[in-house]
């Protein structure tokens, strides 16, 4: 066998293991979008006061509710464990460097101000996205909106949602999470096709076949 033989059959190795995870890549989330109907993955901290809903409708008198912006399901949290005290699930994940968590997030505010009920999404306490009754208006919402985070280092990464009271524990605010996936298995797909494909050409050259 040629050395270019051997360098090509390595490169098809190292592109499959590439695009299947086997040289390090992350650790996929569970149960990102909360398909399972239910917080399989994830650790809650709630009080009896999260669920795994298909819509949720606005508080404070408003006609209109939440969707699933993928999927058929979303988290929603509520308040409701005292002033300050948040309601929250979390879910551990180990990353790559420059790999990248993503989702939609959305606050309903029950209360006015001065109660500043809020919510957030974090990664290992830093947050990454909030809102709150003074950011949306009293008795007043966020539309969905887009989140990301790309991990600075590989290591691993605790991803929270939370809701609290501000103030008192006395009008409900809510906050709803959707779908987030680590890595991009679409990216993952067209890696390893185009990197196949490339690979195929330079084998049929380096073997000496010949189409006409």
């Amino acid at each position: 066998m040629t050395s270019k033989k051997r360098n090509t059959i390595k490169l098809t190795f190292a592109l499959v293991a590439a695009a299947f995870g086997f040289s390090g890549s992350a650790q996929a989330i569970v149960n990102p979008g909360f398909e399972t109907g239910d917080f399989t993955g994830w650790t809650v901290n709630d009080g009896g006061l999260t669920s795994v809903v298909s819509s949720h409708s606005f508080v404070g008198g408003e006609i209109g509710s939440y969707a699933p912006v993928d999927g058929s399901f979303f988290a929603r949290l509520s308040t409701g464990l005292g002033a300050g005290v948040y309601t929250t699930v979390s879910q551990s994940v180990s990353l790559n460097a420059t790999e990248v968590l993503s989702g939609w997030a959305a606050f309903d505010a029950g209360d006015f101000m001065p109660f500043n009920d809020d919510a957030f999404v974090r990664v290992n306490g830093v947050d990454i996205w909030t809102s709150s009754v003074n950011s949306v208006g009293d008795f007043s919402h966020s539309p969905w909106q887009f989140w990301s985070f790309a991990a600075p280092v590989t290591g691993s990464y605790t991803l929270s949602y939370g809701v609290a009271n501000f103030g008192d524990n006395g009008s409900d605010s809510f906050a709803v999470f959707d779908s987030q996936a680590v890595p991009d298995s679409g990216s993952t797909l067209v890696l390893l096709c185009s990197g196949l494909i490339v690979l195929f050409g330079v084998s049929r050259r380096s073997w000496g076949v010949v189409t006409r």
